[in-house]
C-alpha cells in the first residue's frame, strides 16, 4: 500500500548552503512564520524535489532514476522529521481542537506578535553608500576608543552621574527616559539593517513586535541566512549593538562637555538607556535577542535553542530515568556539553525572567485583569512546557521496574515527598532588640539648662535624684506670683481693718485663691526639673554633650534608666511565621556586636493582633533594620506587611554588667509542620490577601 506524504508549507525558503558543525554540508530551510531555521542534507533535498509526486514509492522511484537509490524507510523518516519540525502540514483533524487548546493558541498569539511598519530596503542602499566610512576598522577602533575613554571618565564623577537619577524620578524625567529609549532602539534597529544591506542582503520590513504585552522594534533579517560565512552572520547580528554602543558614547562624552542644561540632560537620559540596553538586554544570549544570536553564530549552531533544548531533555531523562533514545541529533562531545550547558542555564534564567515579569504585570495592573493575565501567563511559558514532559515521562513509566536508574530516582522522589509531607521543626529567625525588661529614657519636662546629673553606670534607688535643671523664665514667673500674692495678702489685712465692704472683700479673696493657684502650679513645675530615678537600677545611654550649664530640649532625652528586671528581647513575627510560633519554646539571640555571647531564654509574651507600628526604630528599614516600614507625619514606623510583637526573657546570669540596647537575631523552634502545608498556606495567604486588596 503507497505511503501518502504529507504536504510541505509553500511558504518556506530556502537559503543556501554551508557546513554544519560536524563539516558536513547542509542546506538551510527558513520558515517565515516561526522565524526558525533548519539543517537538511542535500540528498533530503532532492527528496524534497520529487514530494510533490504524493507517496513514498513514487519518490523512490524517481530518485533510482536520477541514480541516488533511497528506499520508503528514507522516505518516511524525512516525512515524520517534517510534521516534527512543523514544515509539512498534517492531514486535517476530523474534529475542532478542544477549547483549552484553542484558548491556549489565542494566548500565545496575544504574547508574540509583529507589525510590520516599512519596507526600507531601497532608503537604506542609499544610507549605506551614504556611511561607507563608518564601516571600516578604524572607525570601530575610533569608537572603541571613544567608549572606553567615556566609560572611565564617568567612574571618575561617579557622585555626580548618580545624582542625575535622583532628578529623574518625576514624571517629566520618566517620559525623557522612555523616548530615549524609543531612540536608542531605533538606532539599534537601524544599525541592524545597515549591516544586514552592508553584507548584501534584503531587509524586508521594520516594525513593532508585540512580546508579553510591551511593544519592541525589530528588523527582519531573516535573509542574513543565507550568507554562508559565520563572520558575515556575526557582524549582522552585532550591527544593532554596535550603532547603540556608538550612541551611547557619543551621549556619554555629550553629558561629559556640555554645561548644564537641557541638551546634557539629553545626553544622560540616552547615555544611560543605551548602555542598560546594550549590557542587560541585547547581550542577553539567553532570550532571544541578539546575544542570542551572536552565540549561535560563534558556537556554528543554528536554531540553539530548541535544537540545546531537545538534547538537554534527552540527557534529563537519560540521567533521571535511564532512558536509552537516541539524542536528538549527534554532534561532537564537546559542542554537545556546551549545548547542555546553555540549555540548562537558560531553563534557570527563564524562570527567574518570567516570574519577575509576570509579578511585575500582577501589581500593575487591576487584580480583575492581572489575576487571569498571571495564570496564562505562568501556563504558557513555564508550566505547559513541564507538563508536557512530565506526560512524556508516564509513557516511560515501564522503565520503573525494568531500569535500576529510574528505580532510584523515583526512590528519592518519594523520599523527598515523604520529607515534605511529615511535620516536623525548624529554626525560625525573627529579627530582635536585646533591651533590659525595665528601661525608661529620662527627658526634660520643658527646655531648661542642665544644673547637674549623674554619671554612667552610677547606681540608682527609686525615687533618688538624678538630674537637675534649672529656668530662669520659670523662676522669674515665680518671684512675680509670689509679689503679687504678698501684695493680694497685705490688700485682704488692710481691708479687715478698713469700712470696705463684703463685695470688694470677696473680689480681694478670689484674687488670692487664683494667684495661689496660679503659685502651686509654677512650684510644680518647678519641682519636675529635679529629675528622680522611676524604679531602682542604673544610669545608661546618655546623650551627647551633656554637661551642666547645656541647654536642653524636651525631644531629646537625656538618659536611660535601666532596671535591674532580667533583660528581653523583643522580636517580631510577620503573619506568614505566625502560625509557627508558640509561647513557652526555648529562644536563643545572637547579637549583631561582634564577641558577644549568644544569649539563651524562653519565648514568652506572643501578640494576637498585629502592631500598628514598629516600636523599636532600630528595626525599622528606614533605619537601616530589617522590617520594611514606612515612617508617618507622626515620626511612627509603619510596617509594610502585618507584624505581631514577641517578648523572649533571657538568662540575667548570661548578661555583661554592661549590657545595653542591642540589635539581633532571635532564633525560636517552629511547631511542627510540613514543608508542603506551609507552602499551600503561605500560598492561599497570598492569594486571599491580594485578591481581596
Amino acid at each position: 500500500m503507497a505511503v501518502t506524504l504529507p504536504p510541505v508549507r509553500s511558504e518556506l525558503r530556502l537559503l543556501g548552503r554551508r557546513h554544519d558543525v560536524s563539516g558536513a554540508e547542509v542546506c538551510v530551510v527558513y520558515d517565515p512564520v516561526r522565524h526558525r531555521f533548519f539543517e537538511v542534507a542535500p540528498l533530503a533535498l532532492e527528496m524534497l524535489a520529487h514530494w510533490h509526486l504524493g507517496s513514498a514509492d513514487r519518490v523512490v522511484a524517481a530518485m533510482a532514476a536520477q541514480g541516488k537509490p533511497v528506499n520508503e524507510d528514507d522516505v518516511g523518516d524525512l516525512a515524520q522529521f517534517l510534521l516534527q519540525a512543523g514544515l509539512a502540514r498534517r492531514a486535517l483533524p476530523t474534529h475542532r481542537p478542544g477549547w483549552f487548546a484553542r484558548i491556549e493558541h489565542a494566548i500565545g498569539k496575544a504574547f508574540f506578535f509583529r507589525i510590520p511598519l516599512l519596507r526600507p530596503d531601497r532608503a537604506l542602499v542609499i544610507l549605506c553608500d551614504a556611511m561607507v566610512p563608518l564601516f571600516t576598522r578604524p572607525a570601530l577602533i575610533a569608537m572603541a576608543v571613544l567608549a572606553a575613554a567615556g566609560l572611565f571618565l564617568v567612574g571618575r564623577q561617579w557622585d555626580l552621574f548618580v545624582a542625575g537619577f535622583h532628578s529623574a524620578f518625576n514624571t517629566e524625567g520618566l517620559l525623557s527616559f522612555t523616548l530615549a529609549v524609543v531612540a536608542a532602539k531605533a538606532i539599534h534597529e537601524l544599525g541592524h539593517a545597515l549591516a544586514a544591506k552592508r553584507m548584501g542582503c534584503a531587509v524586508p520590513a521594520m516594525g513593532v513586535a508585540v512580546m508579553f504585552g510591551a511593544p519592541l522594534l525589530y528588523t527582519d533579517l531573516s535573509d542574513s541566512w543565507r550568507l554562508s560565512r559565520r563572520r558575515q552572520r556575526l557582524l549582522v547580528a552585532s550591527g544593532g549593538i554596535l550603532a547603540e554602543t556608538a550612541l551611547a558614547a557619543l551621549a556619554t562624552w555629550g553629558w561629559l562637555v556640555l554645561p548644564e542644561g537641557p541638551s546634557r540632560g539629553a545626553c544622560f537620559f540616552l547615555m544611560t538607556a543605551a548602555w542598560a540596553a546594550t549590557l542587560a538586554l541585547n547581550l542577553n544570549p539567553f532570550m532571544r535577542f541578539d546575544g542570542y544570536f551572536m552565540l549561535s553564530d560563534v558556537m556554528g549552531v543554528p536554531n540553539l535553542q530548541p535544537r540545546s533544548f531537545a538534547l538537554g531533555r534527552w540527557a534529563l531523562r537519560r540521567l533521571l530515568w535511564g532512558s536509552a533514545e537516541p539524542p536528538p541529533e549527534d554532534v561532537p562531545p564537546n559542542l554537545r556539553h556546551a549545548m547542555l550547558i546553555y540549555a540548562w542555564t537558560t531553563w534557570v534564567v527563564r524562570a527567574g525572567i518570567y516570574l519577575g515579569l509576570a509579578f511585575a504585570v500582577f501589581h500593575l495592573l487591576p487584580k480583575v485583569a492581572a489575576v487571569p493575565l498571571l495564570l496564562s501567563e505562568l501556563w504558557v511559558l513555564m508550566a505547559r512546557p513541564v507538563v508536557h514532559e512530565l506526560r512524556l515521562w508516564w509513557t516511560m513509566r515501564n522503565l520503573f521496574r525494568t531500569n535500576r536508574r529510574a528505580r532510584v530516582t523515583a526512590g528519592l522522589a518519594c523520599a523527598l515527598a515523604l520529607f515534605a509531607m511529615v511535620p516536623q521543626s525548624f529554626d525560625l529567625t525573627l529579627p530582635a532588640v536585646l533591651a533590659p525588661a525595665e528601661r525608661s529614657w529620662i527627658y526634660p519636662p520643658r527646655p531648661a539648662m542642665l544644673v547637674s546629673r549623674l554619671d554612667d553606670g552610677v547606681q540608682v534607688k527609686a525615687g533618688q535624684e538624678v538630674a537637675a535643671l534649672r529656668d530662669p523664665e520659670l523662676e522669674h514667673q515665680l518671684a512675680q506670683s509670689g509679689i503679687r500674692l504678698a501684695m493680694l495678702r497685705a490688700q485682704q489685712e488692710q481691708a479687715a481693718t478698713s469700712q470696705r465692704s463684703a463685695k470688694d472683700a470677696a473680689v480681694l479673696a478670689e484674687q488670692t485663691a487664683r494667684e495661689q493657684a496660679t503659685m502651686a502650679g509654677l512650684e510644680a513645675q518647678s519641682a519636675q526639673l529635679t529629675i528622680r530615678a522611676p524604679f531602682d537600677g542604673r544610669i545608661a545611654e546618655s546623650a551627647r554633650d551633656l554637661a551642666p550649664g547645656s541647654w536642653r530640649n524636651v525631644a531629646e532625652p537625656l538618659f536611660m534608666v535601666v532596671g535591674d528586671a532580667p533583660h528581653a528581647v523583643t522580636a517580631f513575627v510577620d503573619d506568614r511565621e505566625l502560625p509557627l510560633v508558640q509561647p513557652g519554646v526555648s529562644a536563643r539571640f545572637f547579637a549583631a556586636t561582634p564577641d558577644f555571647p549568644v544569649l539563651s531564654g524562653a519565648v514568652g509574651h506572643l501578640a494576637n493582633v498585629p502592631v500598628e507600628a514598629i516600636g523599636e526604630p532600630l528595626l525599622s528599614s528606614t533605619n537601616g533594620g530589617p522590617i520594611a516600614a514606612d515612617r508617618d507625619a507622626s515620626g511612627r514606623f509603619i510596617p509594610r506587611q502585618g507584624q505581631y510583637q514577641l517578648t523572649a526573657t533571657m538568662q540575667a546570669a548570661q548578661l555583661p554588667p554592661s549590657a545595653g540596647q542591642l540589635v539581633g537575631k532571635l532564633i525560636v523552634q517552629s511547631r511542627p509542620h510540613s514543608l508542603a502545608g506551609l507552602a499551600f498556606a503561605r500560598l492561599w495567604a497570598l492569594v486571599v490577601r491580594e485578591t481581596s486588596s
